[in-house]
């Protein structure tokens, strides 16, 4: 399912869980998550995750 088939609610929510995985991983000093959502067939998975991890206060 892609990005824009689901709710602007979901979303939103999806956004929120792509932050806080981004910065989970910066925390403990790892790279899980961002490769998988940046590498995302969907662009617009990979572009929550650009912007979420270069700018937070955007996502």
């Amino acid at each position: 399912m892609g990005f824009y088939d689901v709710s602007k609610e979901k979303r939103q929510h999806f956004c929120e869980t792509v932050l806080q995985d981004i910065v989970r991983d910066l925390q403990k000093g790892r790279d899980t998550t961002i490769p998988k959502y940046l590498s995302n067939r969907d662009t617009y998975i990979g572009k929550a995750a650009f912007i979420g991890e270069y700018f937070p206060d955007k996502a």
